[in-house]
């Protein structure tokens, strides 16, 4: 049960730590300027390289029951966005 516990808060951890680091590359890109050569770089950050770690994450929350329809709403729109935006 700690095993669970512990696991549990480390993928946690990391799912913070990479929202965080996608919400500080959106608030240091030019969106004005984006230029995109086999993915998506806003002056030297990776977006598309930081949205390959959060993914994962995004798909999991929209499988959460309790998260309102709103909210996976919004995250589906920007999923596709970012789908479309970088290439696989």
């Amino acid at each position: 049960m700690a095993k669970a516990k512990k696991a549990a808060g480390d993928v946690s951890t990391e799912f913070i730590d990479s929202l965080n680091e996608l919400h500080k590359a959106a608030n240091r890109a030019d969106f004005s300027k984006l230029q995109t050569r086999g993915g998506a770089v806003a002056r030297g950050v990776d977006v598309c390289g930081v949205y390959a770690k959060v993914r994962p994450f995004l798909d999991i929350i929209l499988r959460i029951p309790f998260i309102p329809a709103k909210a996976k709403e919004g995250i589906k729109l920007l999923m596709s966005a970012l789908d479309t935006l970088c290439p696989r």
